[in-house]
């Protein structure tokens, strides 16, 4: 495992095999079993938030483990299984057109959370659901993702990174 996202160690394990795997499960696979670097006393959303935020992380990551589908399967995480419903998708559009008020959007995101489409580890605590000015950003990213300009999973991880600053705020 990388100590920074700025310099490796000469001590990283290596992979001995390089076959790549295209086929995404719902499950680990239970024959690789958890990866040699994962230490499984520390929450394995951390190495999954490393891949997604760490560029030399994600790039130890798929040079030495190319034999893992993903870094999901890697540290023993279930597949996340995004399926948006058409109706969030109609929702995100109208919402990027300003045709339905934030609160709206909003039940969308949470019915995202509450069917596990947006996976987030801990949600920050709040009363109720609101938005204090959704950034313009993600008003673009609704109508970029129902145009399919960008992927369901760019779409996902915009909300999620909102949620998890506590700019978007679920109950």
């Amino acid at each position: 495992e990388p100590k920074s996202s700025t310099s490796s160690s000469s001590s990283e394990p290596k992979s001995s095999t390089s076959s790549s795997s295209s086929t995404y499960e719902s499950e680990p696979n239970p024959e690789l079993g958890i990866a040699s670097f994962v230490d499984t006393s520390k929450d394995p959303w951390d190495y999954v938030e490393r891949y997604k935020t760490e560029p030399n992380y994600k790039k130890w990551f798929d040079d030495n483990y190319s034999q893992y589908s993903s870094i999901f399967e890697a540290v023993g995480l279930p597949e996340p299984q995004e399926n948006i419903p058409s109706w969030i998708k109609n929702t995100a559009s109208r919402w990027a057109e300003n045709q339905i008020d934030d609160g709206t959007f909003l039940q969308g995101i949470e019915f995202m959370l509450e069917n596990d489409i947006i996976l987030i580890s801990e949600i920050p605590e709040s009363a109720s659901s609101s938005a204090e000015k959704i950034p313009n950003w993600v008003r673009s990213n609704a109508g970029w993702w129902s145009q399919n300009i960008i992927s369901e999973s760019e779409f996902t991880n915009s909300l999620k990174y909102l949620i998890e600053k506590g700019i978007i705020v679920i109950n």
